[in-house]
């Protein structure tokens, strides 16, 4: 009998793009394995289209809600087909009850380990041990079901134009920006965003594009120039996918946008405060000198997993980032424009 898997992974944005090359990478490796893929409706656009995966898009927010709303979204994904077994993404208390219900049915439930412990080591500086990648980390329940494979990036599965309709600009070459994050202590200054445009126009013919949400089109605007054209929540899916898979290079903070490019196939210098990529969160298919970051030590870096705290270093806030200097950005993006062209 085919396989045919139920896979969960609610949020947040980067975490669900991360699982994309994942889930087709499974399918690539096991050709007769069909998966169930429920996520939030607005990621699903996100995915490449293929015959043997199935996308359920759910509104959480409205429709499934508290204890009820559990076992209203267990019957509502059970009714979805039958399953040979169910793999968790997300481990929270939603997903574990979920999991819970599937096992009453007699199916086998399989879990991603957050290693949450020793992500805690790392922040105290307990234990600095280096941790693997998330999308690793989403490798190993489908090794424990028996479906292992190897990862690659999946920019060639989506449809792709040979230039992006937006790109017509009459630049040589077009680079991404992706300055903006939920979280301050992964924001590095539009100031120092501004000086990066200038100094790279001083020695290139570049189309810049600001990617961000509809809520930060007004900041995008500081960057306005002949050359940057400002797309913070002006983009579908289905816009958006092909400009940054026709990119030269993205430079983007630790946010959803560095791992859409990443899994596009496309150059992306990340620029990483209070985060750090050895917690794993780091772009996977990037080399390690395309993570930039600050070459003053400070041992309350980094602050957190996801940059969610405040800056704890009062007498200089938000050093990490703002000793962050423009060159080591210029120095990494010319590299890979002199590499390609």
């Amino acid at each position: 009998m085919p396989e045919r898997i139920l896979i969960y992974r609610f949020s947040s944005f980067g975490d669900v793009l991360i699982s994309i090359p994942v889930v087709m990478n499974a399918l690539e490796a096991n050709p007769e394995l069909h998966i169930v893929f429920a996520t939030r409706n607005r990621f699903v656009r996100y995915f490449p289209q293929h015959e043997r995966l199935s996308l359920v898009g759910l509104n959480l927010e409205n429709d499934f809600q508290g204890l009820t709303g559990i076992y209203k979204l267990f019957r509502f994904l059970k009714s979805k087909g039958e399953y040979t077994l169910v793999i968790d993404l997300h481990n929270v208390l939603r997903s574990q009850l979920l999991s819970f219900l599937f096992r009453l049915q007699k199916l086998k439930t399989y879990k991603l380990q957050k290693n949450r412990r020793l992500k805690r080591n790392y922040i105290s500086g307990k234990n600095r041990q280096v941790l693997i990648s998330t999308m690793e980390s989403y490798l190993k329940p489908f090794e424990k079901a028996g479906l292992g494979f190897h990862l690659h990036e999946i920019g060639s599965l989506y449809v792709k134009t040979a230039k992006s309709p937006i790109k017509e600009t009459g630049h040589a070459l077009h680079i991404g920006l992706a300055p903006f994050s939920k979280h301050a202590t992964k924001l590095w200054p539009l100031e120092k965003f501004i000086e990066l445009i200038n100094s790279l126009n001083n020695d290139w013919d570049i189309q810049f594009y600001i990617f961000g949400a509809d809520s930060e089109f007004s900041q995008a605007s500081m960057l306005d120039n002949n050359n940057v054209l400002n797309l913070c929540g002006v983009l579908s899916p289905s816009d958006e996918i092909p400009l940054i898979g026709n990119l030269d290079v993205m430079v983007s903070m630790d946010s959803a946008n560095m791992h859409l490019a990443d899994i596009l196939g496309i150059p992306v210098v990340s620029i990483w405060g209070g985060t750090h990529p050895d917690i794993g969160f780091r772009p996977a298919f990037q080399s390690e000198d395309d993570i930039i970051s600050s070459s003053v030590h400070l041992d309350c870096r980094p602050c957190s997993v996801y940059g969610k705290e405040t800056c704890k270093l009062k007498s200089d806030p938000f050093l990490c980032l703002r000793s962050i200097q423009v060159k080591q950005l210029t120095d990494r993006i010319s590299w890979h424009l002199k590499k390609n062209h």
